[in-house]
């Protein structure tokens, strides 16, 4: 016979874990993964292609913000490779901006020297 221990017991329901990860298929988990890493690699590219915008842009920028209002799209699309509107929902919730903002204020100060 097993004994079990039970060190607490709060009387909630059980959550994911590894064993059971929300009944999903091998295969639909291999897809979200898949969709995740192009998301990623999207993310990625843009971001090295934004220095590329920020030194073509005539405007000096100092956050993302002002990237995001001052609706250059054509430019924007044309460097990045994302529509200004898919950039904006990315700085909603995926990207870390403040840290992006720093990134730009650190190509502001490169730029003049």
């Amino acid at each position: 016979a097993k004994v079990q221990q039970q060190l607490a017991d709060n009387d909630l329901d059980k959550g994911k874990n590894y064993q059971s990860n929300g009944n999903l298929t091998q295969k639909e988990i291999d897809e979200i993964r898949k969709a995740e890493k192009e998301l990623r690699k999207r993310v990625q590219t843009a971001f090295r292609r934004l220095p590329t915008y920020l030194f073509l842009e005539d405007k000096k920028f100092d956050s993302i913000e002002e990237i995001i209002y001052t609706n250059n799209t054509e430019l924007f699309e044309e460097t990045i490779g994302l529509s200004l509107e898919d950039f904006a929902d990315l700085c909603s919730g995926l990207i870390k901006t403040d840290r992006l903002n720093r990134c730009i204020m650190a190509f502001n100060q490169v730029e003049w020297m």
